[in-house]
């Protein structure tokens, strides 16, 4: 978090078996931190994208590339309404 931006915003209203989350996404500068590539004991396992508001694309690039160079790398991707009205990316 930076200092004078606010946080993302999640509300979840849940009513017997429904279930309903409002998302209020803020503008951050993103940034893939780039990890040494002759050192694998750097890579991870597992990475873990969640929703992402407007704004993300170039950041859903560089984890893209970076999957691509590190095919050992598993990703679990729980897409937002932005993802997933963006449609396919690969």
């Amino acid at each position: 978090m930076k200092k004078g931006k606010s946080t993302n915003h999640n509300y979840v209203l849940w009513y017997d078996i429904d279930r309903t989350i409002l998302v209020k996404h803020q503008n951050f500068e993103r940034e893939w931190t780039k990890t040494k590539e002759s050192e694998e004991y750097n890579s991870p396992t597992w990475i873990y994208l969640s929703s992402l508001g407007e704004g993300s694309v170039r950041f859903h690039d560089e984890i893209i590339d970076y999957l691509k160079r590190h095919i050992n790398v598993k990703l679990a991707f729980q897409p937002g309404t932005f993802q997933i009205n963006s449609g396919k990316m690969l």
